[in-house]
């Protein structure tokens, strides 16, 4: 009954973000709308980690299987992708270095100069 009560927290809060999002057509899809009220409950402490931490661990040891879809339409349009692909590199490429960069110096700001 414990597991129930975890995997109905965590879908009545996709639930309303997916509400949320088509009632005030927001540009932020229901989903990422959903993970930013579960970090606000769970930031809040309205909802601890513990009332969703079975099912949390469950899907994070599983997440591999939620990425087939994905992977398996890539590979119905590789036809397009082929026409493409430097350009998705060059992307892939810069966008990573980019999010290295961001993160560390946002590591640096919140830690501050613990050197001194």
């Amino acid at each position: 009954m414990n597991i129930l009560r975890q995997v109905f927290i965590l879908i009545s809060i996709n639930y309303i973000g997916n509400l949320l999002s088509g009632i005030f057509g927001l540009v932020i899809p229901g989903n990422v709308l959903g993970f930013l009220i579960l970090f606000l409950l769970l930031f809040s402490k309205i909802i601890k980690p513990i009332q969703i931490e079975k099912v949390s661990n469950l899907l994070l040891f599983n997440l591999t299987f939620l990425f087939i879809p994905s992977g398996v339409s890539l590979i119905n349009i590789l036809d397009k992708l082929k026409s493409v692909w430097i350009q998705i590199l060059i992307i892939s490429i810069l966008s990573t270095i980019i999010t290295i960069i961001v993160t560390a110096f946002t590591i640096q700001l919140l830690m501050g100069d613990r050197n001194e």
